[in-house]
């Protein structure tokens, strides 16, 4: 069996290894497209570098609110073109494994099914085999009362 945890820093590394090209892909888009830049990389980026440096500075003891640079547009597409990256494929990941969870549902559901349908057929036929029982032990005890009074009249 293999273990959970080296199973899991596999995972992680395809998935940084896998958001690489598409970074690099969004990093050519902003380099072609202001829009795109300004609003899908560079806003977001500088919003984690304050979230970022606000809790850095919190955790070295500073007081209020600190004031912080924002980064150069050239660090700002390369942050958000990689956390951009990393979130697609941490996106696709997240929708494959649901997907897979609940086709195993699906799955685990039919099963559940067969075995009710089997058990519903299963009491049935036992059903069936207990009316049979009792028409061959009806039928039994009326000829064994007619052998008996075969015997007494014989006996006569």
């Amino acid at each position: 069996m293999v273990a959970p945890f080296p199973l899991a820093k596999l995972l992680t590394l395809v998935m940084r290894q896998t958001a690489k090209p598409v970074a690099k892909g969004i990093k050519s888009l902003a380099r072609k497209n202001a829009l795109f830049r300004k609003y899908v990389c560079v806003l977001p980026a500088q919003t984690y570098h304050w979230m970022e440096m606000s809790v850095k500075m919190r955790f070295l003891g500073h007081k209020g609110i600190p004031e912080i640079k924002p980064l150069n547009e050239r660090s700002a597409v390369e942050l958000g073109a990689e956390a951009l990256g990393e979130a697609i494929v941490l996106s696709i990941c997240m929708a494959l494994i649901c997907f897979e969870y609940r086709r195993g549902k699906l799955k685990e559901a039919k099963k559940e099914k067969a075995r009710v349908d089997q058990n519903v057929a299963l009491k049935r036929q036992v059903e069936e085999l207990g009316l049979k029982i009792e028409t061959l032990s009806t039928e039994f005890k009326g000829m064994n009362a007619s052998q008996t009074l075969r015997n007494v009249e014989q006996t006569k």
